[in-house]
């Protein structure tokens, strides 16, 4: 039987020999092979073991590195100023919401007589898309206006439209023809951010502390009375004494509402469809 041996072994065998023909002792040297050099050969094996040391460093950059969930929550607060920066634009379309101011012939630099298109593409820039917008036709004259084809709105004019936005503000449009339709009229009611007058008057406005620049009609309906402020037509309503009440004999007995007590509820101007049976 041959037994192969393996390079390896075959070295060390010779290494052996060289040592002991050196020292002429069998058994020194080869303890001292024998001990010496795989302590050396651990000690050098061992060498890489510090290189494992950095293990816990690296295990402790991990925790490090874990840690900084701070920044990741400061990234966020950074994120919120990116959005109020991106909504910015939105204030700066022309033109803008503060610009829009009612007048007794218009809205912002819009007047009446201007056509009705491009005054509605320049409310949706500011106000968004309407919720409403329909036209009607009225084919019957009444009086110095016309009736719609089942007599209960009237209007100036024999074809009209009116367009509403989310915070309650329209705008009217008449013409002879449904193409040559203008702008001819406004009306604001109760809504949010409701526009305000060139004089400060808006939805939700006192008597009492706009008495300079506003007047109340005498009577009214009930709780509700109109009055006018710059050329603008107000609806109003009063939370304390009636306007007018029935008096008991088919008549109306006047009231006389605090100033205090008296709001705004609605503004109003120019040519409006006007519904024909009201309570009062």
């Amino acid at each position: 039987m041959r037994v192969r041996w393996s390079g390896s072994f075959i070295s060390m065998v010779l290494s052996l020999a060289l040592t002991v023909s050196a020292c002429g002792n069998d058994a020194e040297p080869s303890s001292a092979a024998v001990v010496t050099e795989p302590t050396s050969a651990v000690a050098t094996t061992t060498t890489p073991a510090t290189t494992a040391a950095p293990v816990a460093t690296t295990s402790t950059t991990t925790v490090s590195t874990t840690t900084p969930v701070a920044p990741t929550s400061t990234t966020t607060a950074l994120e919120e100023p990116t959005t109020t920066t991106t909504a910015a634009p939105t204030t700066t379309v022309a033109p803008e919401v503060a610009a829009l101011s009612l007048r007794p012939d218009g809205v912002g630099r819009y007047r009446f007589g201007s056509a009705i298109i491009p005054v509605i593409d320049a409310l949706v820039a500011v106000l968004g898309d309407p919720i409403s917008d329909a036209a009607w036709e009225y084919p019957t004259e009444f009086g110095e206006g016309r009736l719609d084809a089942f007599g209960d709105f009237s209007f100036p004019y024999e074809f009209g439209r009116q367009t509403c936005f989310a915070n309650e503000f329209c705008v009217e449009a008449g013409g002879p023809e449904s193409s040559e339709m203008t702008f001819v009229g406004w009306t604001q009611s109760e809504g949010p951010e409701s526009l305000v007058t060139t004089l400060g008057i808006t939805i939700g406005s006192v008597w009492s502390d706009n008495a300079r620049v506003m007047s109340v009609d005498e009577g009214g309906c009930l709780s509700f009375g109109t009055g006018a402020s710059g050329g603008i037509d107000l609806q109003l309503q009063s939370s304390g004494a009636l306007f007018s009440a029935p008096d008991g004999s088919g008549g109306y007995t006047i009231g006389e509402p605090e100033p205090a007590d008296v709001m705004v509820v609605g503004l109003s101007a120019g040519d409006l469809r006007t519904f024909m049976y009201g309570d009062c």
